[in-house]
C-alpha cells in the first residue's frame, strides 16, 4: 500500500446545507473546511510516470 491521500475542501467544493444535515450540526455551528483522509484503492494498473528530465528544470 502506498502513502495516504489528503485533499482540503472549502465551502466552494461542497454543499454546506447538506454537510450540516449529514453531520447533524447544532444551530450556531457551521462547516468551514473538510479534510478527507484515506489510502488509495488497490489497483493492478502500473503507474505511468514521466521521467524527471521532462518535468524538472535546473537553472
Amino acid at each position: 500500500m502506498e502513502g495516504s491521500f489528503q485533499l482540503k475542501m472549502t465551502p466552494a467544493n461542497f454543499d454546506p446545507p447538506a454537510a450540516r444535515e449529514i453531520l447533524h450540526l447544532e444551530p450556531g455551528w457551521e462547516t468551514v473546511a473538510f479534510t478527507p483522509l484515506g489510502y488509495p484503492q488497490p489497483s493492478d494498473k502500473a503507474k505511468i510516470r514521466k521521467p524527471l528530465e521532462e518535468i524538472v528544470v535546473y537553472q
